[in-house]
């Protein structure tokens, strides 16, 4: 037995470990730095709090509040240049996946010349380090503040394209629970059925290993108890504190194992649909557990047991993957997630989604690879969904 295991961050979990981000940075010797966040994240006053105490420990802070949900290249190009006329010695990261992905490749051009998407073509094509780099999530999804890479769209193209590389991971990522707290219902849902797609196809990767195995089932179990309270109950601690720990032992298995099909459909969905990342991966995982059931039925009975289903020995295969994938339907509708006629997704694009699935990275990760005819007629069962609107449908779409 061979593999290798990657944890690119130092990691600091617990309650109020926000509040010291100055004197990490202040530890590495870091006096200048800029903070990446978006607009969403600063009127919830999670910002103030954490640089109060980075500009207390008389560090110099240049501010950027232009992320937005899909970051385009060109924004990370424009951060970039003003991060390198500063000077800058370090990059702040305060936010969710798309605030975080920003961070990481800022940083990164922070050592390495030229623009970000020089650097999309090949694994680890980033010669120098950047920056000191600390990222603070606010949210329990993408898990990029635990991972080495990151992904950014390009409009004009309708595509999204994944940096990753031995450069691009945080120095420090630092989860506290508490700056979870309050976050809406519809938000809360999708970065938690994100998490749970990171942790089923990692679990279902055919690279996966016993270390990413354990981190991938400890994930679906954590998830699967914690994400229906914490959509209920957005301010109780123990049920955010969950959710984190549920999204960093993911992110922890899907940064060493990879992703499948599940990203490989939410991608080009994201990008065509301007779906939300983790709305698009709970409307996919579905259909990746089908399309695996029969290169790996013990680990689909697997994921279904830990979610509670009792699953006799001798179930047909077929039988196994639609029970399972019910499961994950049930729980997606549960927590609010909408169906893509309730999106807006134009039925017209559904052939070009499924045919830029084709054009994914990393298949060889994938335990069985998709016929485009069974993604489009995937993709059109559930836009014939029932089209009643959910509650948390508008709040699915923010980006805090």
């Amino acid at each position: 037995m061979e593999f290798i295991f990657n944890v690119p961050s130092k990691i600091m979990f617990g309650e109020n470990y926000a509040d010291s981000v100055g004197q990490f940075f202040k530890e590495a010797e870091i006096d200048k730095i800029m903070c990446i966040y978006d607009k969403g994240v600063k009127s919830t006053g999670i910002v103030e709090r954490v640089l109060g105490n980075v500009s207390g420990e008389g560090i110099s802070v240049v501010e950027f509040d232009e992320v937005v949900s899909d970051p385009p290249a060109d924004l990370v190009d424009k951060a970039a240049g003003i991060a390198r006329s500063a000077k800058v010695k370090g990059v702040l990261g305060i936010g969710g996946g798309s605030t975080m992905d920003t961070a990481k490749c800022v940083n990164a051009l922070l050592g390495n010349e030229g623009n970000i998407l020089d650097y999309s073509h090949d694994y680890d094509t980033m010669r120098y380090p950047g920056g000191y780099l600390i990222l603070v999530p606010t949210t329990f999804g993408t898990s990029s503040e635990v991972t080495d890479g990151g992904v950014l769209s390009v409009p004009e193209e309708n595509r999204k394209v994944s940096i990753w590389g031995k450069h691009l991971g945080a120095d420090l990522a630092v989860i506290d629970p508490t700056l979870a707290l309050g976050i809406p219902k519809g938000i809360t849902a999708a970065t938690g059925m994100d998490s749970l797609a990171h942790a089923v196809e990692s679990y279902m990767s055919m690279i996966a290993t016993p270390i990413t195995e354990a981190l991938s089932l400890q994930a679906i179990r954590t998830i699967t108890e914690y994400l229906p309270k914490a959509v209920n109950d957005g301010h109780n601690l123990e049920y955010r504190t969950g959710m984190c720990l549920g999204c960093l032992t993911a992110g922890l298995a899907f940064n060493n194992a990879f992703q499948n099909q599940g990203h490989g459909i939410a991608h080009p969905m994201g990008a065509y649909w301007h779906i939300p990342h983790g709305v698009a991966c709970a409307i996919a995982l579905p259909f990746s557990i089908k399309d695996n059931v029969h290169a790996m039925p013990e680990k689909v009975k697997t994921i279904g047991e830990i979610m509670g289903l009792e699953i006799p020995d001798d179930m047909d295969i077929d039988d196994l993957g639609t029970l399972v994938a019910a499961a994950v339907e049930k729980l997606a509708e549960d927590v609010g997630i909408p169906n893509l006629k309730e999106l807006g997704a134009d039925p017209e694009l559904i052939q070009t989604v499924a045919e830029a699935v084709k054009s994914e990275p990393d298949q060889y990760t994938y335990p069985h690879v998709p016929k485009t005819e069974d993604i489009v007629n995937f993709l059109r069962s559930n836009r014939a969904g029932s089209g009643q609107k959910h509650q948390n449908i508008n709040t699915c779409k923010e980006t805090i």
